[in-house]
């Protein structure tokens, strides 16, 4: 099991280990299943039943959406390993600078809202 592992693993490296990237490629699998039987239900609906296109058409939109989610996985892995490797006083900057725009914005608009004229519809 362990070489099966490593050998899918290996073939398209998501984060690096084994096994949490076939419990990734498991779930991209089982969502790239469940929404091309859906798409390939709403086709079937909508231009008729039959067996050889369909199952081409559900093979088709299934490595179309496991291609994309892979994808997408491992670009958020690494986005995530790059937003990970700043330093410490990197976090403490944005933090503060975040708190301190959040802070301007609310007394800006309470600044304003006690600055507006009032109209005659208020009265």
């Amino acid at each position: 099991m362990e070489q099966l592992l490593d050998f899918i693993g290996k073939l398209v490296p998501i984060t690096g280990n084994s096994a949490v990237d076939t419990i990734i490629f498991f779930v991209i699998g089982a969502i790239a299943f469940a929404a091309s039987w859906w798409i390939t239900g709403l086709v079937a609906y909508g231009v008729g039943y039959d067996s050889k296109t369909m199952s081409g058409i559900h093979w088709l939109v299934r490595g179309i959406i496991f291609i994309g989610l892979m994808l997408f996985a491992i670009g958020l892995t690494h986005l995530i390993r790059w937003f990970l490797s700043f330093e410490w006083w990197v976090y403490l900057i944005i933090g503060i600078s975040i708190c301190l725009i959040t802070g301007g914005i609310i007394i800006l608009r309470i600044y304003l809202k006690k600055k507006r004229p009032i109209t005659v519809e208020e009265e």
